[in-house]
């Protein structure tokens, strides 16, 4: 009743717009025909009058950008500041660098790091981008005086290779992509995130975007923007390719609605009088005809929809086979967190998605219960959420302390690292599933196996606020969590580096089926060091936690 009522609605105004339309044009018709009582050959045009003196008043000021201190360390620069849009319904599209040595720019936000090779006085250039085309540059001159550090170039059978290798015993994983929300304004769309390349000894090549309106786009590098020809919902597949040819795909909708009116006509440019009746009445018909097709469309495809239909974005797919494969090899662990970051999805997707919100809560719930009715058939006695309770020993104070003995970490470091990482594997990232790993004590054995894969955020700043005892640092810990590589924190809780990349030997660790390169590496460094490791599992919020190169527990979050 309620879709025939709007239905009857629509066609009610569509008629009423074409009554008024006829109306206007008739009377439009009969004032320009010979019959008509004004018999002056006057034009009944009247012309807008100019009015001088007032200017274009832009919609927004151009973005803020502010230059706070710049570093400089032997030939690393690192650059500090912040960047703002102009009005608070503008965003910033783009930070764009160019550090003035010929080196390609780059698209990167504050704080940013660069090496140059030579010494010398070097122009930096940063432009920010604001979603309605202006921008701001601001330039700097960086002085490099003292000389480069030479770099040094691997060799085997006295033949120089052309990039170092990814790691003993580690071969290069593919690029990992992670896409920000995209930016809309009007029919333009805006795609930003984070593309970096697998290993140290692999660089990204391009990034290709399939706009799923005929058009694909291929860019050295995030972000890349498209403009589209008419509104209307898109699933835009972006693929980031590194120099191996290893690829990582992730498709993102949009939907796009035009709320611009048409263009107005230039100044002085008018219709003929003879034909712009017709023409009005043209559009207009054809406009009601679409709007009538579009509210039957809609109305008899919901009715002819079968009862068990469902549309389920394809994200939330991999991790429904991620479920159903699981269990086939009675892996419960894993079947269980599959179907909780399903039903998790499926809750985030019914908030952003208002007109399909019952259909997704609906999922979510079935997906709960799939988790509960999983648990139970396996024959363990689940947590009131229908979890899995942790695996092995309970975390008591004498496991904590168990597994801290022989090493100098702290029993309340270990247990700080594993609450932020349950909440990393319970939140994620705007509803994606994030994948990190921790590894705590040894320091300085752990990061002479291991080099900086990205730049250091934590480079620079106290002790006091790298702390990870202290509740405050978990918002920077959860945000830094999807850059790739491990976090390494002392025995006493001082994180000192994120974005790290372990480079042992794992060919003599074994890990259990289903867990990637990540488990294998901390497993390696456990092993060959006095450290402790925790590993966040991106497929499903699993826990483990690591020592002397094996699993002695595991939680699911």
């Amino acid at each position: 009743m309620h879709r025939r009522s709007l239905l009857t609605g629509w066609c009610g105004l569509s008629v009423a717009m074409l009554v008024i339309t006829w109306a206007i044009c008739g009377a439009a018709v009969h004032a320009d025909s010979p019959l008509s009582s004004n018999t002056s050959n006057e034009s009944a045009e009247i012309p807008l009058p100019d009015t001088p003196g007032i200017p274009d008043i832009p919609a927004s000021s151009p973005p803020s950008l502010v230059f706070d201190r710049i570093e400089r360390e032997n030939v690393s620069c690192t650059v500090y500041g912040s960047v703002a849009p102009g009005s608070e319904n503008e965003t910033i599209l783009s930070l764009r660098w160019i550090w003035g040595d010929n080196s390609t720019p780059e698209y990167h936000g504050f704080p940013n790091s660069h090496d140059y090779h030579n010494p010398g006085k070097y122009i930096l250039t940063v432009t920010a981008e604001q979603s309605d085309g202006q921008y701001t540059s601001k330039s700097g001159v960086i002085d490099i005086s003292i000389q480069a550090i030479p770099e040094v170039t691997a060799t085997v059978n006295t033949s120089p290779l052309s990039i170092l290798p990814a790691g003993p015993g580690i071969a290069a994983s593919p690029p990992s992509l992670t896409l920000l929300e995209p930016v809309t304004s009007r029919l333009n769309v805006t795609l930003n995130g984070n593309l970096n390349a697998g290993g140290p000894g692999v660089t990204i090549r391009s990034v290709t975007a399939e706009w799923n309106d005929g058009f694909t786009t291929d860019a050295p590098d995030l972000p890349i923007t498209h403009h589209y020809n008419a509104s209307g919902i898109y699933t835009i597949n972006v693929t980031g390719i590194q120099s191996d040819g290893q690829s990582t795909s992730k498709r993102i909708t949009v939907e796009l609605k035009s709320e611009s009116p048409a263009p107005p006509l230039p100044a002085g440019s008018n219709l003929p009088r003879e034909t712009s009746p017709l023409l009005l009445i043209g559009l207009v018909t054809g406009i009601v005809i679409v709007i009538l097709a579009l509210a039957a469309h809609r109305l008899f495809s919901v009715r002819r929809s079968p009862p068990g239909h469902t549309d389920i974005p394809k994200s939330i797919a991999v991790h429904e086979d991620l479920y159903y494969s699981a269990h086939a090899k009675g892996d419960i662990q894993t079947a269980v967190a599959s179907a909780h970051v399903c039903a998790k999805l499926f809750r985030t997707f019914a908030e952003n998605t208002p007109h399909k919100r019952e259909l997704y809560l609906g999922m979510a719930e079935k997906w709960e219960k799939i988790a509960r009715d999983t648990v139970i058939s396996a024959g363990i006695s689940p947590d009131p959420r229908g979890t899995i309770p942790a695996q092995g020993k309970e975390l008591t104070r004498e496991f904590l302390e168990k597994t801290c003995s022989g090493t100098d970490v702290q029993p309340e470091v270990l247990i700080a690292v594993i609450r932020v990482a349950m909440e990393i594997a319970r939140e994620g990232r705007e509803g994606q599933p994030v994948g990190t790993s921790f590894v705590i004590g040894d320091t300085g054995t752990v990061m002479s196996l291991s080099r900086q894969f990205v730049l250091n955020p934590f480079h620079g700043h106290t002790e006091e606020k790298r702390d990870i005892t202290d509740a405050g640092i978990r918002g920077n810990i959860k945000e830094f969590a999807q850059l790739d590589g491990a976090f390494i924190v002392s025995g006493n809780g001082i994180v000192e580096a994120a974005g790290r990349y372990l480079t042992v030997d794992v060919s003599g660790v074994k890990v259990p089926d289903g867990l990637g390169s990540r488990h294998s590496s901390v497993a390696g460094i456990t092993r060959m060091t006095k450290s402790i490791g925790v590993v966040v599992s991106q497929s499903g919020g699993l826990l483990s936690i690591f020592r002397d190169g094996t699993i002695v527990q595991k939680i699911h979050s």
